[in-house]
């Protein structure tokens, strides 16, 4: 370690460090979602305004920060602000990038590229305009890493710097678990800085003690062997190393004080602790995304060269060969991490893949920006080799230095040509949601209605009912395949408008379709229909027909025993010429909730919802199977002339 290498404030790189945080957040704050977002940053926005539990692994730090956060900034709509957490923990995450590069490079440029690098990088610059968990994951990455240089450098203030990584990573902790990934590299960097250097001094020392016959080295170890058993320098070596442990101990705890509040919040709800546990903290449902991906290049190739580039990797691995060669501790340290958060993404089949792989952007960020390490000895030649010019030193080797970390500052500039595509996403989250959905929530519902939606409309119409109160009194649940909750859901006596999105279309007797203007509605009335008792097939008949405005509702019956397979329906539309205007199949699964013809109990009716076009008259109905490419109806067809 270096006298320059100490922790000493430096205001240079401070002011420096400052800039480069408000530039880049200018830069977020200007891609920035301007409101409400779809997925799960709908669902995040809610749980912050609200001060709830976000879904597994339920991040309570970014719960509780968020929700400070969003009713303390006294300017912009509410969804505006948390978003705008986001830019702020990203940009800060850059800052601190920069702190880390220059930390192992001591120049500034080569540490503004590799921050650049990181800040540009697509999926982290969207991740820092929504509202979305990963840009304050990755501020905690870059500060553990930080805190572990002050730590390596920091000399007699050694044992701080160590009680604050040990409460920062308890913190980072309650805020995304696979800050776990870190902990490898984390404990071979502080065997390699710490205890290394001790066990090689502590050999050295045992040689030299036994290489010493003198009564004078007798009287020493005997002498040593005496304090040892009356309570001295060793017993208290070990006393000082416990009172560490649990100094240590007790900060890496109190990071991990935010869990508190999922237990408090989930247990008052009737939870239990092993669901606490095993559902929430633990994601026990993320188990079944557990096993080796198909698509590995995508992860070890597409992604990297996606985030930096080519000429950006290129960098990292010369960068990574600087530390090797120069701070070896420090290479195992960010290798290791890449390394395992690899991986974790092989083995991690979720879809979004991509926002898991940024801690590893990261890490390639710091190597690039370290490559610059490698002009120093090569200046170093430059100088030591060129003849003075007129008693003065040619100024040739430091430009050559300053052009070289000048372009690999452009080329960290070049990634901002994701631009267009990062704007491009956050409107495809953004997708006038929120509009859409004060649209719909506009309708006058009548009270103790219950609307269905999509989980996008479903969380922005939460918020509109909890945060702003727009039709407060009505229910809003997200659409699921089962069918148990819309049964629950129409027997609780209101009636249940289904959002264009929604599909569906079949339900046993007992329940009416009615036209809503933009919705489906669906209630528990009675409605007269026309009676057929059409037999197309000795188990099954068409029992009735029921018509009204555009709706078309067919009735099914099954006799005898149930059907062998699942079976489409299908309704093909005519006018009053006999000219054909379409048709329309319910395929297997097709719809959102879907009784499958097996399943269709014998003797009680199944209704089938079809949208009739402009100027039918008649259709022609049946169903059919499809075996090895080719259609085998089930019985006949008939033709009806509706109503």
């Amino acid at each position: 370690m270096t006298s320059d290498q100490s922790p000493r404030f430096d205001y240079k790189t401070a002011w420096i460090t400052a800039g480069l945080f408000v530039a880049v957040l200018a830069v977020y704050a200007w891609t920035l979602a301007p409101g409400m977002v779809r997925g799960d940053g709908a669902e995040l926005q809610f749980t912050l305004a609200r001060g709830g539990v976000a879904h597994p692994t339920g991040y309570p730090l970014y719960t509780l920060l968020g929700w400070l956060w969003a009713h303390v900034l006294p300017f912009g709509s509410m969804a505006w602000r948390i978003n705008l957490l986001s830019a702020v923990a990203g940009a800060g995450a850059v800052a601190l990038t920069y702190a880390i590069g220059y930390r192992l490079t001591r120049r500034v440029l080569p540490a503004l590229a590799g921050a650049l690098f990181l800040a540009f990088s697509p999926t982290f610059w969207t991740q820092s305009s929504i509202t979305e968990v990963y840009a304050l994951h990755i501020f905690f990455v870059a500060a553990v890493l930080y805190l572990l240089l002050l730590w390596r450098d920091a000399g007699p203030r050694r044992p701080r710097f160590l009680v604050a990584i040990a409460f920062v990573y308890g913190l980072s902790l309650s805020h995304h678990r696979t800050m776990l990934l870190l902990a490898p590299a984390i404990l071979v960097f502080l065997v390699l800085e710490e205890w290394a250097p001790r066990l090689r001094l502590g050999s050295g020392a045992r040689t030299v003690v036994q290489n010493t016959d003198t009564s004078a080295g007798k009287q020493a170890r005997e002498g040593q062997v005496g304090r040892n058993r009356s309570g001295g320098p060793a017993e208290q070596r070990v006393a000082r190393s416990v009172r560490s442990v649990l100094v240590l101990s007790a900060a890496f705890l109190a990071g991990l004080l935010p869990y508190l509040h999922i237990f408090v919040h989930q247990l008052s709800r009737g939870r239990t602790v092993q669901h606490v546990v095993w559902n929430v903290i633990l994601g026990g449902d993320f188990v079944g995304f557990l096993g080796l991906r198909s698509n590995q290049l995508y992860v070890l190739w597409d992604l990297p060269r996606q985030q930096v580039g080519l000429f950006g990797l290129a960098a990292a691995a010369i960068g990574l060969a600087w530390l090797a060669w120069k701070h070896r501790s420090v290479a195992w340290l960010l290798g290791l991490s890449y390394a395992v958060n690899v991986v974790f993404c092989l083995f991690y089949r979720v879809p979004d893949i991509h926002v898991f792989v940024i801690p590893g952007t990261l890490i390639l960020a710091v190597w690039a920006g370290a490559s610059a390490g490698l002009l120093s000895p090569l200046i170093d030649r430059l100088l030591r080799s060129s003849p003075p010019l007129h008693g003065r030193r040619s100024r040739l080797p430091a430009l050559t230095r300053y052009t070289l970390e000048g372009a690999l500052v452009l080329v960290a500039v070049a990634s901002f040509r994701h631009l267009p595509a990062v704007q491009g996403e956050v409107s495809q989250m953004d997708g006038g949601i929120e509009q859409q959905t004060r649209d719909l929530l506009a309708y006058p519902f009548e009270p103790g209605a219950t609307v269905i939606g999509s989980w996008d409309t479903t969380m922005a119409a939460r918020w509109l009912r909890a945060v702003e109160g727009v039709q407060a009194d009505v229910r809003v649940i997200a659409v699921h395949r089962e069918c148990e909750w819309l049964i629950q859901a129409l027997n609780s006596g209101g009636p249940v408008y289904m959002t264009p999105e929604v599909q569906i279309t079949r339900l046993p007797e007992g329940y009416q379709f009615e036209e809503a203007q933009q919705f489906g509605k669906i209630t528990t009335r009675p409605a007269a229909y026309t009676r057929l008792d059409l037999q197309l097939h000795p188990q099954v008949t068409l029992e009735g027909v029921q018509r009204q405005g555009q709706l078309l509702v067919l009735r099914w019956l099954v006799t005898g025993a149930p059907l062998a397979e699942d079976y489409s329906t299908y309704v093909h539309f005519f006018d009053a010429e006999g000219q054909p205007l379409g048709q329309q199949d319910k395929g297997i699964g097709e719809a959102t909730c879907w009784y499958p013809p097996t399943t269709w109990p014998p003797g009680e009716v199944m209704q089938d919802l079809f949208i009739l076009p402009a100027g039918t008259a008649r259709i022609r109905t049946g169903l059919y199977a499809v075996h090895e490419g080719q259609i085998e109806p089930l019985g006949t067809d008939a033709t009806i002339a509706l109503p």
